[in-house]
């Protein structure tokens, strides 16, 4: 699968939204509506899909979050963080965490879709995820030591077809099995499995 057909599969693609989210969801996970998501006031945040050519493929990164004592510290995540007051939209915060986690300026980057926003009940985060194209030939990251301890490339067409949905053992949730991607050695779990999860059915 080529860039242009990654890019013309995911424009033409509906969105599944919460079904597919649902399919990587911890199994103790409480679904909440708008409206209490609204009263109980959770942080807006954006995250995004980032996807490159390399090596003649298709490629996105993950990061590995630096320890900081938070909910998600230590954990596999999609770039991303909180909106600030001084970002207009989701799709600035999406853009402008991606810069400073891994170094990829907004000008190289062409947003092409929002996936279905997600709520984090841990820690009152209503995330808004976003997919993106790397727009220059050669891609080049710079990761923020202070957040992130190291960028993962991810394959798309492995990621797509060669990746295992698995139940584990999560310390992080007190040693519960919960579902989870594994890609190769790396296991991807949680919101960033329920995200990626979506944007893996634009593909079905």
């Amino acid at each position: 699968m080529n860039f242009l057909e990654v890019k013309n599969t995911i424009l033409g693609a509906s969105l599944p939204g919460i079904s597919a989210q649902k399919e990587l969801a911890p199994f103790n996970r409480v679904e909440y509506t708008y409206e209490e998501i609204k009263e109980k006031k959770a942080q807006q945040a954006s995250v995004l899909i980032t996807l490159y050519q390399k090596s003649g493929g298709v490629y996105f990164p993950l990061i590995l979050r630096s320890e900081y004592g938070g909910f998600h510290s230590g954990q596999i995540a999609l770039p991303g963080g909180k909106k600030e007051v001084y970002d207009h939209t989701d799709e600035e915060t999406a853009l402008r965490e991606t810069y400073e986690e891994i170094g990829l300026n907004k000008n190289t980057l062409h947003i092409i879709k929002k996936l279905s926003p997600l709520y984090i009940s841990i820690s009152n985060f209503y995330i808004h995820p976003f997919i993106a194209f790397y727009e220059n030939s050669l891609i080049q990251f710079q990761s923020s030591p202070n957040e992130v301890q190291k960028i993962i490339e991810i394959e798309l067409e492995q990621f797509l077809f060669g990746t295992k949905i698995v139940n584990k053992q999560i310390s992080d949730v007190y040693f519960q099995e919960v579902p989870a991607f594994q890609y190769g050695s790396i296991t991807i779990w949680g919101a960033t499995a329920m995200i990626l999860n979506e944007f893996k059915h634009l593909f079905k």
